[in-house]
């Protein structure tokens, strides 16, 4: 049986494609031609990058590297930082002016979840404004769209 978060393709092919990948993510890396070096290798997923590409963070060096969701296997799905301290998740995370996160459940813009952000300033409305740096946009979000962003 495939993992949760999978589904088979409409081709019926037998491959599983993933069915809403999220930053935080433990991926497998398969199907690379040009760097094959990296096949098999698993890693994190930080965020969504333009080019609708996935930026992972290897497990077994900390380099980044941008892959296409094509190639990449859902593992694990888990929503604590890998640098919090034990028993610590995203419940527990709080944004700060000058902190970064994930954009996570913006229907209005929905192309800018998964990327990751730097926090501006908490505005009185109870939103963050917040820059997306792959895109140069700013917007005002809920903070509820707000998740902590992977150790850099």
């Amino acid at each position: 049986a495939p993992a949760p978060g999978w589904q088979a393709p409409a081709s019926g092919a037998g491959r599983f494609q993933p069915a809403g990948l999220q930053p935080f993510d433990t991926v497998r890396i398969q199907g690379l031609v040009h760097r094959p070096n990296l096949n098999g290798q698993i890693g994190t997923l930080v965020g969504m990058l333009a080019r609708s590409r996935w930026q992972v963070r290897l497990d077994s060096s900390g380099e980044m590297v941008s892959i296409q969701p094509d190639n990449l296997r859902w593992v694990e799905r888990t929503s604590r930082r890998a640098d919090a301290p034990a028993g610590a998740d995203a419940a527990e995370w709080q944004p700060r002016p000058g902190g970064s996160a994930v954009l996570h459940g913006v229907l209005q813009r929905p192309h800018l979840n998964g990327h990751v952000v730097n926090l501006l300033a908490a505005l009185p409305t109870g939103r963050w404004q917040v820059r997306v740096p792959s895109t140069g946009e700013e917007v005002a979000v809920r903070v509820d769209h707000l998740r902590p962003a992977p150790a850099a």
